[in-house]
């Protein structure tokens, strides 16, 4: 369990989840709990821990009024064609009202930074993410 549980926001921005979690049809009735995580500059990101399935996954509720310059529909489908290409998590739930999305959780990974970027090695890995990405079906 993490450290909040539903029912007991402290936010705005935990009540957007929590009303986004409420939408989510496979997880009706289960005991749901959530802690922020700080990463990300246009999203508040949380983790969700379901606890009838022991899963923990990462969560993103939108940044105010960051639809002026990201078109979110096109950033989920865009987030769906790059697992898709295996070279992002799997979107397991999506709330589109909300453009929430729901992904499965990394466990043991880490973000890249500028810094890991100067490693000849990791930048040439996430070339080829890119290049596999932009080999696969183009995003509508």
């Amino acid at each position: 369990m993490l450290e909040r549980a539903m029912n007991d926001t402290r936010t705005p921005e935990e009540g957007a989840l929590e009303s986004s979690l409420r939408k989510i049809a496979d997880w009706q009735g289960l005991a749901l709990s959530y802690q922020r995580i700080n990463a990300g500059f246009t999203n508040f990101n949380y983790l969700v821990h379901v606890g009838e399935h022991d899963r923990t996954y990462f969560a993103k509720v939108v940044g105010p009024n960051t639809e002026t310059f990201i078109d979110r529909k096109v950033a989920h489908e865009a987030a769906v064609l790059a697992a898709d290409c295996g070279v992002a998590p799997a979107v397991v739930q999506y709330v589109a009202e909300d453009d929430f999305e729901v992904y499965e959780f990394l466990d043991g990974f880490r973000i890249c930074t500028i810094e890991d970027m100067r490693d000849p090695d990791v930048a040439a890995k996430v070339k080829a993410a890119y290049a596999r990405v932009h080999r696969g079906a183009p995003v509508p």
